[in-house]
């Protein structure tokens, strides 16, 4: 089964998201992660906000190496996605014709993101990026955990086309 995370640049987010599903091992379970403007990245490989979570975590063995563009046959070819947010399930939508089967729209906002004020954090302010992007691991670590679950007893139909932000009141 192919799960494929999806955000803004693939490198923060979705490959936490994606790490994460794969440390659990699930039989028969392949998490990939790709980002709808993943080509506009500059941050190399993974931000290093994401790789000092995925170091400290041990989650480097179990994330890609690079980053991804998103594409309308990466989207067709898994069997769930998963969007960071619904800002991102709407581009797939809108540019992409993505109608897929089988998909979640989770709210988990990215870094600087200025429709969220608690994400917010000058450049330089390392402290503060720490603290929102160990906010979002957590949060993170909750969604695939009950993604990971919910895998696992095999109600991946369950799964489609909910809000999980919504279904837990976040």
């Amino acid at each position: 089964m192919q799960i494929q995370f999806v955000c803004v640049g693939n490198a923060y987010r979705s490959r936490l998201a994606e790490a994460l599903l794969n440390s659990y091992g699930l039989r028969g379970v392949r998490a990939r992660s790709c980002g709808i403007r993943a080509v506009e990245n500059l941050n190399g490989p993974v931000s290093w906000y994401a790789l000092r979570l995925l170091k400290r975590n041990k989650l480097i063995p179990f994330m890609s190496p690079t980053w991804t563009q998103t594409t309308p046959d990466l989207l067709a070819g898994s069997d769930l996605v998963v969007f960071m947010e619904p800002a991102i399930h709407a581009y797939c939508a809108a540019s992409f014709a993505f109608a897929g089967a089988a998909h979640e729209v989770w709210n988990v906002p990215d870094v600087g993101d200025p429709r969220y004020p608690e994400q917010q954090a000058a450049l330089d302010d390392e402290p503060r990026i720490m603290a929102i992007t160990e906010a979002t691991f957590a949060r993170l670590q909750i969604e695939v955990a009950a993604l990971a679950e919910r895998l696992s007893a095999g109600q991946l139909g369950e799964a489609s086309s909910r809000s999980a932000a919504a279904s837990r009141g976040s």
